[in-house]
């Protein structure tokens, strides 16, 4: 049921993208394999589980960085400078860590800013 000004479909249109790929790539790398095994060596699978994770870590700052530097400049660029600036210390500080400190960072920066 549409109301006068509301669109579903515009307004879940960019989230409801993300959600459906980042699904797809968890489908891809975690369900997929589980029932197709590649033959690998156990070298190329260390790689892999080394590689694996700062990927998708990677995929998910970008995707979150073309959501919100659009909407919220400052704050959204702020945040991933710091994170950014964490990176280095990456392996020594948990990771619950590396996701709050650049989002206490872009909060901070967008009340500052008045949003």
């Amino acid at each position: 049921m549409m109301t006068d000004g509301f669109d579903p479909v515009a307004m879940l249109g960019v989230p409801l993208t993300g959600i459906l790929l980042l699904g797809l790539v968890s489908v891809l790398v975690r369900v997929l394999p589980a029932y197709l095994p590649l033959p690998t060596s156990p070298a190329t699978r260390r790689r892999i589980e080394v590689v694996l994770p700062v990927a998708v870590f990677i995929n998910l700052a970008i995707y979150c960085a073309a959501g919100e530097i659009g909407t919220a400049t400052r704050p959204a660029l702020a945040g991933f400078a710091t994170l950014a600036l964490l990176f280095p210390w990456r392996r020594r500080l948990p990771f619950i860590l590396l996701v709050l400190i650049p989002s206490g960072v872009y909060v901070a920066v967008l009340k500052l800013s008045g949003g």
